[in-house]
């Protein structure tokens, strides 16, 4: 297919594709070029793997998405709402811009005191204008925080292609064709139409499986970024210390996305019902999927395992603390404490056990024939 045929059917099927040419969308060209990059050495990499395109696609709110349009083709797309973009962007640049945050990252002797939201839980662009207004997002002053801020932008945003990379690559998207799901864009939502209603358990195992996906590719890209830091320039030298750091600032960054996702899930019914697992249980999922991929590539012993572990857990506490730094009001934390407890800990029981009973339908129509025996 051609680019032009490609924006035609993303327009036609999920929404207008950003015009990457216009001025004023240079940020969003750049970026958008870097995960077309990731995502064709992939399917490159695998002579298996159907035909997948990417587009960013305006729509304020804070979603991504993968489908398979109805064209008669094993055709797959992926797509990120340019909500995500502004709104990570915003974030990154409070982060960055601040004396006080990350502050064994770079430079912070020239950044400004910590510029706060009043609500950093933000589901829309909407949500962001109206306590910001339509402005410029905050830029870094010292170079080495500029370059942090991009690291940090980078790892937030392949996650997110990676995750909805792996709802195709590992079956999802097939499977919920045999019960006849298909995504509509409907009043400028994004929403499933079915023949046959799938349990809410099967969607959360998905959701855990397209999550630990991403934590995988992840996790081999920054190891094999630290193999190849000394051709890295000069100035980004400290990035690239040891990837017990890295993977350390991926952990980081995936806390933040889960954070605001996790903000507006306050009571328990809200929980209950949500087709994605709280925040709080996606995290320990991943958490098990890094220590696991890292051992894989790395062989530790058990005290380093540990010593990962505990690594990652202060990680988690201090995007907290970020989180709450960037806040002028109180948080909810009720999701995020939730994945801690009893009732938390019976869901991530129920989703292994879910995956028992799903992997093997699911290896009938996944890309991936080498699904992992747990998560």
């Amino acid at each position: 297919m051609t680019n032009e045929e490609i924006d035609h059917m993303f327009e036609n099927y999920y929404g207008k594709p950003v015009d990457l040419s216009k001025a004023g969308n240079e940020r969003i060209r750049d970026l958008a070029n870097i995960l077309n990059i990731k995502l064709n050495r992939i399917l490159q990499g695998n002579d298996t793997y159907p035909e997948i395109h990417f587009r960013f696609i305006e729509d304020p709110e804070f979603n991504a998405f993968a489908d398979k349009p109805e064209l008669g083709k094993n055709i797959y797309v992926i797509a990120i709402n340019t909500g995500i973009f502004y709104i990570l962007e915003d974030l990154i640049g409070r982060i960055c811009g601040s004396n006080s945050i990350l502050d064994d990252w770079g430079d912070l002797s020239e950044e400004d005191d910590t510029i706060k939201l009043n609500n950093p839980h933000m589901l829309s662009l909407q949500d962001l204008y109206k306590q910001r207004g339509v402005s410029n997002p905050i830029i870094p002053k010292h170079e080495s925080r500029r370059i942090l801020g991009r690291v940090l932008f980078q790892y937030m945003f392949t996650s997110v292609l990676y995750h909805e990379l792996g709802h195709i690559i590992n079956g999802h998207i097939d499977y919920l064709r045999k019960f006849g799901y298909r995504l509509r864009l409907s009043e400028d939502k994004h929403e499933y139409e079915y023949e046959n209603e799938i349990d809410l358990l099967t969607f959360r195992t998905f959701e855990m499986d397209a999550d630990a996906f991403a934590a995988n590719k992840c996790i081999d890209e920054i190891i094999r970024a630290v193999g190849v830091s000394e051709e890295a320039p000069q100035e980004w030298k400290f990035i690239f210390e040891s990837y017990h750091r890295l993977v350390g600032l991926w952990v980081f960054s995936q806390y933040l996305i889960l954070r605001i996702l996790g903000g507006f899930v306050p009571t328990m019914d809200e929980i209950e019902e949500d087709c994605h697992p709280p925040s709080g249980v996606r995290q320990s999922m991943i958490i098990s999927a890094i220590l696991t991929s890292v051992n894989s590539e790395i062989k530790l012993e058990e005290d380093e395992l540990l010593a990962f572990h505990q690594y990652f857990t202060f990680q988690i506490d201090r995007a907290e603390e970020v989180f709450q730094e960037l806040s002028s009001s109180k948080l909810n934390v009720e999701s995020i404490k939730f994945g801690l407890s009893e009732a938390g800990t019976n869901i991530y029981k129920s989703l292994l056990a879910k995956w028992v009973i799903i992997r093997p339908e699911l290896l009938k129509v996944a890309y991936n024939k080498k699904l992992r025996d747990i998560a």
